[in-house]
């Protein structure tokens, strides 16, 4: 009891169709990490205090007791932290029946991500539940749709190491704007290479990253500690926008002698994004296109291994992919479906992949991974495989993997895997920007970007 309090997780379940049954989870913070697919628990047993059970599972807790173990009562706990990121996604965690109890105070759940949801049904709650019983986690007024005031901007604030400017770092900048604020709010960042990670964090919403051009306006750091810690660049809220900037993680980039590893240059996982004209450069897991729907329009994308990789909707149009390979066949994406109702999926209209050596399309990091190649100009460094299961043989009618009316060298689809699906035109119009990411109209609320 000593021990500071960190993240200690007891079991992590990942896999689609789990079933558990009269199981005991023990732990004190983050004890359950109920992360993706469909679970069903039935009679366990789960101890914890904060949020120890967490995730972005689609899962039914039946008859399961719980048990909030807290040690001080003015410092309520959480029983949940979901993560369900969209009004599309099927994840919520049910509990029907079953019962809370616990020695100290605890707040049913907080809100892990925008589109949080958690039910009780016929459960029994002891005197540990605190009056308000639940917590927005900084989601301040999401609970209702969030338009920013339509296409005007508020104001803006200037960044840059000289001249009439507000601030001299883009954190600096972003740390100034109000919390929960509903407004556009422009951060104009001038010419010039920013050696700093950045942060959008979840409570700043409405916010419009806008450089001067992704070649003269560069975000740059080096790490490689860890996935999501080595971001350069993380945006959290819904309703951000990012233009005319280089996001770049160096790691691997310009030491090629070093170790290969995760190094991402930038994590986007908030809600309603729209980013133009960005740069993207790293080598192992440039973007981490995370959570949330997602639209890249004249972006350019560099890397090798899963240089594209995540769980969100996203839809990249006429984007310039670059596969810098120094030896073995690497992949574009790696895409992180995980069951056949989740609306996540990477779809490329146009643009083009090219570069220096051989790279694969893609490879399913989970069990539904979607990824939709149409009308895309493909070099002669596409393999001729062109794909892979990522050990999921047997698995592959669960991976949807299209490429349609795409051209150039790397187009041949004569030695591609054999679980390639072929597109009806009805399916292909599921993929169209307008039904993918934008069926509640969230794109015509944009602010106008400068040309």
């Amino acid at each position: 009891i000593s021990e500071s309090i960190t993240p200690a997780v007891a079991v992590t379940i990942y896999g689609d169709k789990s079933f558990i049954l009269r199981c005991s989870f023990i732990g004190y913070q983050d004890t359950l990490f109920d992360a993706e697919g469909r679970h069903y628990y039935k009679n366990c047993y789960i101890q914890g205090e904060i949020d120890f059970i967490f995730g972005g599972g689609q899962s039914y807790f039946e008859n399961c007791s719980l048990n909030a173990t807290g040690r001080n009562k003015d410092l309520p706990g959480f029983v949940t932290a979901q993560a369900r990121d969209s009004p599309n996604n099927p994840s919520g965690f049910v509990f029907e029946g079953g019962s809370l109890v616990g020695n100290g105070a605890v707040n049913l759940g907080r809100a892990w991500r925008t589109y949080s949801r958690v039910i009780f049904h016929k459960t029994y709650f002891s005197s540990v539940v605190t009056p308000q019983g639940w917590n927005n986690f900084g989601h301040d007024g999401q609970d209702k749709a969030i338009d920013c005031g339509g296409k005007d901007v508020s104001y803006t604030i200037t960044v840059g190491s000289s001249g009439k400017v507000t601030f001299k770092t883009i954190q600096a900048a972003i740390d100034s704007v109000k919390n929960n604020n509903n407004q556009w709010v422009k951060i104009h960042i001038k010419a010039g290479s920013y050696i700093e990670k950045v942060h959008i964090p979840i409570e700043k919403p409405c916010i419009i990253l806008e450089g001067e051009g992704s070649q003269n306006t560069i975000i740059s750091f080096s790490d490689n500690k860890g996935t999501s810690s080595s971001a350069t660049f993380v945006s959290s809220p819904p309703n951000v926008v990012m233009s005319d900037i280089t996001f770049q993680n160096t790691y691997n980039v310009n030491n090629k002698t070093q170790k290969v590893s995760p190094a991402v240059a930038a994590l986007i996982q908030g809600d309603k994004s729209f980013i133009f004209r960005c740069s993207f450069i790293g080598y192992q897991d440039t973007l981490f296109d995370a959570y949330g729907r997602h639209y890249y329009k004249d972006c350019y994308i560099q890397g090798e291994v899963d240089f594209i990789f995540g769980r969100a909707q996203s839809y990249y149009e006429n984007c310039l992919l670059n596969a810098t390979g120094r030896n073995l066949p690497g992949f574009v994406t790696a895409q992180g479906r995980d069951s056949p109702d989740s609306p996540s999926g990477f779809v490329f209209e146009g643009g083009s992949l090219v570069g220096n050596d051989k790279v694969n399309l893609g490879r399913a990091w989970r069990a539904y991974s979607r990824v939709i190649f149409h009308n895309t100009n493909f070099s002669s460094v596409v393999t001729p495989q062109g794909w892979n299961s990522f050990g999921r043989a047997g698995q592959e009618s669960k991976i949807t993997y299209a490429e349609v009316d795409c051209k150039g060298p790397g187009a041949d689809t004569s030695k591609r895997v054999p679980w390639l699906k072929k597109l009806t035109p009805s399916q292909l119009e599921e993929f169209s920007l307008a039904s993918f990411i934008n069926k509640d109209n969230w794109l015509d609320n944009l602010p106008v970007i400068s040309k």
